[in-house]
């Protein structure tokens, strides 16, 4: 009898829970609604520079800047790998599938890895 009442407890708990995230979200979206300038985010103007070589190209360009390490964030740390792509993929409108296999593939080709940045 005393899991039934602790089961039935725990459901109650759940759906109070549940109630009060959907009054949440209703109240984020009436301020959403009534204050919509102050949600939105800037538009983002896409690059003026087109990449017309081969992605393999670019991502020997995306990975000697990544092996370099001089691509940082602000506060000084390494920037990532897929940061440094979506950056290029801004910058040259294009769109690159799977830069990690692309990665994979250049270091197949490549058997010694130099960094050509220095």
């Amino acid at each position: 009898m005393y899991k039934i009442v602790r089961r039935k407890k725990n459901v109650a708990d759940y759906c109070e829970k549940i109630l009060d995230m959907l009054n949440c979200e209703e109240e984020i979206a009436h301020y959403q609604f009534n204050h919509p300038e102050l949600i939105s985010s800037p538009a983002v103007h896409p690059s003026p520079l087109h990449w017309k070589g081969h992605i393999s190209g670019l991502m020997e360009l995306i990975s000697s800047l990544d092996y370099s390490d001089h691509v940082q964030t602000e506060s000084g740390k390494k920037q990532s790998f897929a940061a440094i792509v979506t950056g290029f993929e801004w910058l040259f409108n294009v769109s690159i599938d799977k830069p990690y296999d692309e990665r994979a593939k250049l270091a197949l080709r490549k058997r010694s890895l130099s960094i050509l940045l220095t």
